[in-house]
């Protein structure tokens, strides 16, 4: 069963890259990077230093504000990896780099997407069967104090701090649901204070 091996979060203000802090990896896991970006700005590319490139499989906009997530399976090489994130200009973003533990490569399948200006966020996943991951980054306009809760049976995995740094306008989190049991659909759920786009 996939399980969440090691995280980090990272966040940048008007700078056209963002690389994060390093976590340790084991050789064969996965790595997912899921980003939240301003500006009206999107990202080009994500390498880390093992110069592995990675794919992006999911990338979505509300306004100025999008949201993408980038994955490389089955890593080489173990050790301190640090992921960098490249963008098509300057911009506010925060990134949260997620090792994923006992997944298949490739080791992503089903997914959604969802927009809207809502106070809690969800995402409809189908035909889902027991034990497996689902991963939802969330981005959201940020008047400094944003925060992210979780609704169960999904998790909270990490969000930017409240309050942010000055000037920060972009907020972002990851969530984590983990199936428990066959079924058609299941919306996985959050709370934010502001729109947001995931």
């Amino acid at each position: 069963q996939p399980l969440i091996y090691t995280y980090s979060f990272d966040q940048a203000k008007k700078t056209d890259s963002l690389s994060s802090s390093s976590i340790s990896t084991t050789i064969g896991n996965s790595i997912y990077v899921l980003i939240q970006i301003g500006g009206s700005q999107t990202v080009k590319s994500v390498t880390d230093n093992f110069s592995n490139n990675y794919k992006v499989i999911y990338a979505i906009s509300n306004g100025s504000i999008r949201t993408e997530i980038w994955v490389f399976d089955s890593l080489g090489s173990s050790g301190s990896l640090t992921v960098t994130a490249s963008y098509s200009g300057n911009a506010n973003s925060n990134m949260e780099v997620i090792q994923i533990s006992g997944a298949s490569s490739p080791s992503y399948g089903r997914f959604n997407i969802a927009i809207g200006n809502s106070g809690t966020p969800n995402v409809v996943i189908s035909n889902y069967v027991p034990g497996e991951l689902y991963l939802m980054s969330v981005a959201a306009p940020n008047n400094g104090n944003e925060t992210f809760t979780a609704t169960s049976p999904a998790q909270l995995i990490v969000s930017i701090p409240s309050p942010a740094q000055a000037g920060q306008n972009v907020a972002g989190a990851a969530f984590s649901f983990t199936t428990s049991q066959s079924s058609t659909t299941y919306n996985i759920k959050t709370n934010t204070n502001g729109n947001s786009v995931k």
